[in-house]
């Protein structure tokens, strides 16, 4: 590619790959003075002579016109003219307008346009007055320049800057992300920066403002089959900016997450906590979507693993508490699956699971990362010994056909889809997968990334020679992590230079542990058999990184595996909550972190049963409500002095103190919030005191109800007549 130099290291995209018009014609000699016209135009063209020359360039190019004579010459005896090479346009190019340049001999222009169904925008307009002479050059000139944008801003020839290591990383992602996924569909990309281009600019078009200038900014490369940019658009005439991510994708794969973010977005993620969806635009094969982008237009946010490094752990922990317990706070507790299998959840979402050569797969990648494996055990080396463990696959056939719960989950939230803005506010992006699945699966996804990436650039930044040592060092990390070895420290503490290890340690960790507050109804089971089947299918995604860190991240993840699913056979039916509930120290450790992770949605049900309370009773009533529990608060607090701190904190941070706004009501704001965490779980041991919170909010409740029959107010009454 010959580079362009402008302002700023950046070089202009756009001028190397501007629109292309297919000229297809059976006399060359006709529409050579065309052509020359069109070029100085700074327009691209394509000739072809024959409609089979047509198809093979269209094999080559995403084109934005095609100027078709309409009677071409049949090349075989059954062949057909022109107009039949339009309608494959039609399907083969949808984005490509068509301009015939001679005029049907044997048929009305009204017939023709009804041989086949044209879109909308082509009859009105464009193509219904598109049959030119060849010889009216300058009216074929005009046409083409007013269906690429001319009479408004012509924005192909507005500059879309890049860098160069940015664009080459962007050609390089089309190709092997995208590119390869569709080759083992049977398709190819065609001219993948063609469409990357068209998509870009008709995103960054304003209906009111002419587009001065495009800046394109690499934000990732996408966890499979996309790739996710900042574009910073600037105006005439004032010089405004807008910054927009843009996520590029298969067409498919664009329009699900565009109708997951209507269907689901808006009524799951704070408001706040998600990106305005700005547009749709879509490309032959390609499709992409915008979102307002969070940040300065000079300073645009960043993914969470470009950033990660560079926080401090408490930071980095902090990012992920807003994600998890403030941005994805489902407003509906999770539900026990019981019409499906833990093993069909994860192989639709990880389709690679469904793959007859699954099996054989996985052992190649095993034996390039050094890993012993056949069909009934794995041999993973760990420090100077080896481990022996039964085949992955087995307890995937074994163990993973049992119910699971299921909630409101954001269903793809690696580190690459929390963005990250300079003073560490956070939103999200791609929400194709959003949906109601596996109560663990946001928090299995984010495990992988771990790996896949926190890891990754931790081992990219090390000399070649220090890789397998490093690695060596995770492996007895990842069976420390599985084996709960909570007696030995992490087996990197304390061994120089390999503190990043440790701290990756910690994340797992506290990723574990918010999971189980979370899904505490479901199974520990079920969670180390999800992170298993991830990971399994994990060294399939496509992976540029240098040959010697590829593979140790291969092995890293292929261990997490099979420890993983070695553990998930252990496990049985054991949950979350049955460890919660086994001690009172336990217990009470357990409601502290439960309203801690579930603040906001406990917190406004609180606010309202408040509300309620104040609607229904006097200041006498109330304060009668507070004195009558007061021995129920004193005993959360002797037995639960954990959760009782918790209380008096969240009672202030929520705003409850505005809803009982006086000293007096503070009992009844309590014993209202501790119900709220209450309510959201069952169990035996915690059910006396249920009981006690019900039976006094009943009570005091009921003040209200018999004030308000002797004021002769209307209320309903248990018989359901209004009084």
């Amino acid at each position: 590619m010959n580079i362009v130099l402008t302002h700023d290291n950046l070089f202009d995209v756009a001028a190397e790959i501007p629109p292309r018009i297919l000229v297809v014609d059976d006399q060359p000699d006709h529409v050579a003075l065309l052509i020359k016209r069109l070029a100085n135009e700074k327009l691209k063209v394509i000739f072809a002579q024959s409609k089979r020359q047509a198809f093979e360039k269209l094999g080559e190019f995403a084109i934005d016109i095609a100027l078709v004579d309409i009677n071409l010459r049949q090349e075989e005896p059954r062949d057909r003219d022109g107009l039949y090479l339009a309608q494959e346009l039609d399907k083969l190019a949808p984005e490509a307008q068509v301009v015939f340049i001679s005029r049907p001999k044997h048929l009305d222009v009204d017939t023709a346009l009804k041989m086949f169904n044209w879109r909308e925008d082509l009859v009105n307009g464009r193509l219904a007055e598109a049959y030119f002479d060849k010889a009216n050059i300058a009216g074929i000139v005009k046409m083409c320049l007013s269906i690429l944008g001319a009479k408004q801003d012509r924005s192909w020839r507005v500059p879309l800057l890049a860098q160069t290591e940015t664009w080459k990383a962007v050609t390089r992602d089309l190709h092997s992300k995208i590119g390869s996924v569709m080759e083992t569909r049977g398709s190819r990309l065609v001219d993948g920066e063609g469409q990357c281009l068209q998509i870009l600019r008709r995103l960054a078009g304003d209906h009111l403002m002419p587009l001065k200038e495009v800046r394109i900014d690499r934000v990732s490369h996408g966890r499979s089959r996309t790739i996710v940019l900042t574009t910073t658009a600037q105006y005439h005439p004032t010089g405004a900016l807008r910054s927009t991510v843009v996520k590029i994708g298969d067409r498919a794969l664009v329009q699900a997450e565009r109708d997951n973010y209507v269907k689901w977005v808006p009524s799951f993620v704070r408001f706040a906590a998600y990106p305005e969806m700005t547009g749709v635009a879509a490309s032959r094969q390609l499709a992409g979507i915008g979102y307002s982008m969070l940040g300065e237009p000079n300073d645009p946010a960043e993914t969470f693993v470009d950033r990660y490094w560079g926080l401090a752990e408490e930071e980095s922990l902090k990012i992920l508490d807003d994600v998890f317990h403030s941005l994805l706070a489902p407003k509906q507790n999770p539900r026990e699956e019981s019409n499906s299998t833990m093993r069909q959840e994860y192989a639709t979402r990880f389709q690679q699971l469904q793959r007859d050569d699954f099996q054989d797969a996985v052992e190649r990648y095993c034996h390039h990362c050094k890993i012993g494996a056949t069909k009934e055990s794995w041999v993973i080396p760990v420090g100077g010994e080896s481990r022996s463990v039964s085949s992955p696959m087995t307890a995937v056939d074994d163990t993973m056909f049992k119910s699971f719960w299921v909630s409101v989950v954001h269903g793809d939230l690696h580190g690459e889809n929390i963005i990250v803005s300079k003073e560490n506010q956070t939103f999200l992006i791609d929400f194709s997968h959003t949906g109601e699945r596996h109560v663990f699966l946001d928090y299995v996804v984010m495990e992988v990334s771990v790996r896949m990436h926190l890891l990754r650039l931790f081992l990219l930044q090390l000399p070649k020679e220090m890789v397998q040592k490093h690695i060596g060092t995770w492996i007895e990390v990842e069976e420390w992590l599985t084996l709960e070895q909570k007696e030995r420290k992490i087996p990197s503490e304390g061994v120089d230079g390999m503190e990043p290890l440790s701290r990756l340690a910690r994340l797992v960790l506290w990723l574990r542990k918010n999971a189980w507050l979370h899904g505490y109804n479901d199974t520990y089971q079920n969670y180390y058999g999800a992170l298993g089947m991830a990971s399994l299918t994990s060294p399939f995604l496509p992976d540029e990184t240098e040959e010697k860190v590829k593979y140790a991240v291969r092995r890293a993840m292929l261990s997490c595996a099979a420890f993983s699913l070695a553990k998930a056979s252990t496990m049985a039916d054991r949950r979350p909550l049955d460890d919660a509930m086994a001690t009172t120290d336990s217990r009470d450790a357990f409601l502290n972190s439960l309203l801690v992770a579930g603040r906001f949605r406990i917190g406004q049900v609180a606010k309202k049963d408040c509300q309620a309370l104040l609607r229904r009773l006097n200041a006498s009533e109330l304060q009668a409500g507070a004195e009558s529990g007061q021995g129920l608060r004193q005993a959360i607090r002797e037995e639960m002095p954990e959760f009782s701190r918790a209380l008096d904190e969240h009672l202030a941070r929520n705003g409850l103190p505005a809803a009982l706004p006086e000293t007096g009501y503070k009992v009844p704001g309590e014993l209202v919030l501790a119900m709220s965490v209450l309510d959201s779980f069952d169990h035996p041991i915690v059910q006396s005191l249920k009981n006690k919170l019900k039976q006094w909010k009943d009570e005091t409740f009921s003040r209200g109800t018999q004030r308000a029959k002797e004021d002769g107010l209307a209320v309903e009454v248990r018989s359901g007549r209004n009084g």
